[in-house]
């Protein structure tokens, strides 16, 4: 059982214990369907070599005590694996402001930084209908650097994420910056 964040080399630099991980896992906590156990198990099964459970989360998400001595508690029986007790939170603003609490972050080992929505400024979402394939785009990659920038994240996850669920594409260009960017803040991206 680990309570430090895990470190992450370029790909270059990889072992193959590096490459059995899984840092992005939900439990019924959230959207996922099984519980912390089960999911310990099966990667266990599996020869994990380490296993985060990073749940979604918002700024006035209340549960996460709960959920992280939940975690500890199951990863107890786990000791040939390293569990990190971690959280999911969408980007706000262009600035890197992320809609999870000080309190949640203190309590993660580990933080992805995602793109879920595209906020509007006013406290609300813009309307992906509404939207063009360059506008999604250069939106999503503005927030997703802001993260990479400024925010106190571990992973930047799935980055064009919302670009390719949409219009199946993301442009080449912003995924080589934010490689770039992320190397040079030694932040972990999700390919």
């Amino acid at each position: 059982m680990q309570t430090r964040k895990p470190a992450f080399s370029r790909f270059r630099n990889l072992s193959r214990e590096q490459l059995n991980v899984e840092f992005q896992v939900h439990t019924s906590w959230t959207d996922g369907q099984a519980t912390a156990l089960e999911i310990l198990q099966a990667a266990s099964e599996r020869g994990l070599a380490a296993l985060a459970f990073t749940e979604h989360v918002r700024e006035d998400t209340s549960w996460f005590p709960e959920f992280r001595d939940e975690i500890l508690s199951a990863a107890r029986g786990f000791g040939h694996m390293s569990v990190y007790v971690g959280c999911e939170t969408k980007a706000m603003a262009g600035d890197g402001r992320l809609d999870v609490s000080q309190d949640v972050l203190d309590q993660c080992d580990i933080v992805l930084g995602v793109v879920h929505r595209l906020p509007d400024g006013r406290g609300g979402y813009l309307d992906f209908k509404q939207l063009s394939y360059e506008e999604t785009a250069e939106i999503e990659f503005r927030l997703s650097m802001g993260m990479v920038r400024n925010a106190p994240i571990d992973i930047l996850a799935h980055p064009g994420g919302m670009s390719l669920r949409r219009h199946g594409r993301f442009p080449e260009i912003y995924f080589r910056d934010l490689m770039r960017a992320t190397l040079e803040r030694r932040i972990a991206i999700e390919i």
